[in-house]
């Protein structure tokens, strides 16, 4: 992979036929693109191709048969053809949403595991009330856009090892893109849509009633989770209340506790990165994540500490998701997240700059044109670097 790169992002749910993969990668060729992250599960908790570790979708929302089609192989294919590099895209702490495989949900595939709302609730997230998100997101579905699972269950990591690495053994690919490589958070008076926001940036927070009232929700306060973070840590969280809302008081009451608790769910996503790192390293292949753009904020409540990833080339490209900045702003955010990076050369690893088609309100082609070749003069003054576009499907209508 060389420096000034253009990658994008791309969803093969919205693929219908080979045609229009064609279509597609015919787009990329003509737009300079050389990467493509390519999903195959994003936000349906299903995957698109027949798996023997993840419940895998029958058809699509528009009436695509998986059953008889793959359109990830044929992206693969194709892509080779025309010089591309292709990476898998994996959705990994986003479970889709729990209807999945019932009458209100899409259907899944009978020859392939159920969907994990039925066959392990245990292993979802559960919020600092005690609810767990799954129950939460049958009961109010718009609550929350997709249910996450929880990251420091090692049972939890084992499944997502396999399905990453079913994926890079399934197909001829250039790497394994990690993505929801993080737990969710709903800031005070948000909602989970909204806590999706990768500049959201928490306000200040003065209170510990601030921090967990008003519809706030921080993962994962389940009994197991809580006892292996005592058990390694050697903080008596079972002891410092009667209940569970007294014992989540007393460790946000403290900076140095919740640092704890921060630093040690970080560790547990940053040990699956590693672990995920060793596997394609294996294949000769190469593994890249999309990460929040704030940093250090997000650090805490998501436990997603990606400067340690790139330092430590624990990913070979890191792409944050830069989103919702003119050029101008977008400089100073990339100076900002460099200033994090402590190994030389800074970025240790490529680093892809995300931007979003939302941030191109003009739709004349020219204009849009221009634009992006401003994010990529961004890009380039800081070295190492490329932009990555969200997503196809917004930005083939402007380029």
């Amino acid at each position: 992979m060389q420096n000034g790169i253009r990658a994008v992002w791309v969803d093969a749910y919205h693929f219908d036929s080979t045609d229009d993969v064609e279509r597609y990668v015919d787009w990329c060729v003509e737009q300079n693109v050389t990467v493509t992250f390519v999903g195959v599960n994003h936000f349906r908790g299903g995957m698109i191709y027949r798996s023997t570790v993840s419940p895998s979708l029958a058809a699509s929302e528009h009436g695509i048969d998986y059953r008889g089609w793959d359109p990830f192989e044929d992206v693969v294919r194709l892509s080779r053809d025309a010089g591309l590099e292709v990476h898998v895209w994996l959705c990994i702490a986003n479970a889709g949403q729990p209807a999945l495989g019932t009458s209100e949900g899409l259907a899944v595939r009978d020859d392939c595991p159920a969907p994990l709302a039925a066959t392990h609730p245990e292993w979802y997230c559960t919020d600092h009330t005690g609810v767990s998100c799954l129950d939460a997101a049958r009961e109010d579905p718009k609550r929350m856009s997709f249910v996450p699972l929880n990251l420091c269950r090692e049972d939890v990591q084992g499944y997502l090892r396999d399905m990453c690495i079913e994926a890079a053994n399934r197909y001829e690919i250039d790497g394994v893109h990690l993505d929801y490589i993080r737990f969710m958070f709903v800031p005070p008076g948000k909602t989970g849509r909204d806590a999706l926001n990768p500049n959201l940036a928490p306000a200040p927070e003065e209170s510990v009633e601030t921090m967990l009232g008003n519809g706030a929700a921080r993962f994962s306060f389940d009994g197991e989770t809580t006892a292996a973070f005592q058990g390694e840590t050697g903080l008596d969280f079972t002891g410092s209340g009667p209940d569970l809302s007294s014992r989540v008081r007393w460790l946000y009451g403290n900076e140095e506790r919740l640092e704890r608790w921060y630093a040690w769910k970080s560790s547990k996503v940053t040990a699956l990165v590693r672990d995920l790192h060793e596997e394609t390293k294996k294949r000769n292949m190469m593994l890249s994540a999309a990460v929040f753009s704030g940093y250090p904020w997000c650090g805490r409540e998501v436990a997603q500490r990606w400067p340690q990833w790139v330092d430590e080339k624990m990913i070979d490209l890191v792409a944050p998701m830069d989103y919702g900045m003119e050029p101008d702003a977008h400089e100073k955010l990339l100076v900002d997240q460099f200033s994090h990076l402590k190994t030389e050369p800074v970025p240790a690893v490529p680093f892809l700059t995300g931007i979003s088609h939302s941030s191109f309100r003009d739709p004349d082609e020219s204009a849009a044109r221009e634009k992006l070749a401003r994010y990529e003069a961004v890009a380039a003054r800081r070295g190492r670097s490329g932009v990555c576009m969200f997503n196809y499907g917004g930005f083939s209508k402007l380029l």
